[in-house]
């Protein structure tokens, strides 16, 4: 409902002396004002308690993107998504087409998942040396090859041997024996370990 004074200023006539006489202020505000910081702001600079998030956390969820962005470096899941500052409606069907997986084009698919979370897809003609990939995070950070959108099949060698222990450790063969295997082959190795490492949540799924 409209408010009977119209005026420049967010808050209705009394409206802060009401709230600065509270014990707490239930905030239950939809919308911009309400969810982007700038109440809880001025509640924080007139000494007004209130619930829910303060005036950073509020600023940032309204940017759906920093939010997305957020989840992902803290590990928590989100769905696939993509930064689009503006489309229309007939740019839907190409944006729909873009979080879909795509039909496996080479003999091999490798997912390269965060915990439940999609965020590589790799299809790999080994006979071919070819790679194609399809990433599902905007984040370099959670994408098997970063910001590179091309890897060659040597980029690809390179990647899973990272997703193994080193040639170099000491007790190898006593590793290799553990995993049944007769020598060190990064493929063969992940497909034994999925590609978990200690230090990450990263992981890989085999598709054949």
């Amino acid at each position: 409902a409209s408010r009977d004074d119209q005026g420049p200023s967010l808050f209705g006539k009394h409206v802060l002396a009401v709230c600065a006489m509270a014990d707490m202020v239930f905030l239950g505000l939809h919308g911009a004002c309400g969810e982007d910081g700038r109440v809880q702001a001025a509640f924080d600079l007139l000494g007004i308690p209130y619930t829910g998030a303060g005036y950073l956390g509020s600023g940032m969820a309204m940017d759906k993107a920093v939010t997305k962005y957020t989840m992902e470096r803290a590990g928590i899941p989100t769905a696939p998504w993509r930064d689009i500052p503006s489309y229309t409606r007939e740019d839907i069907p190409w944006l729909v087409e873009e979080l879909e997986i795509p039909e496996r084009t080479f003999p091999l698919r490798i997912r390269y998942m965060y915990e439940e979370r999609l965020c590589t897809v790799m299809d790999v003609d080994d006979r071919e040396q070819r790679v194609k990939i399809k990433n599902f995070t905007m984040d370099p950070a959670f994408r098997a090859f970063g910001r590179n959108e091309h890897p060659s099949y040597k980029d690809y060698e390179e990647f899973l041997e990272s997703r193994c222990f080193p040639r170099s450790r000491d007790k190898m063969k006593i590793i290799l024996n553990e995993l049944n295997l007769p020598f060190y082959d990064p493929f063969l190795i992940v497909q034994k370990t999925e590609g978990r490492m200690a230090e990450d949540s990263f992981w890989l799924k085999i598709e054949r």
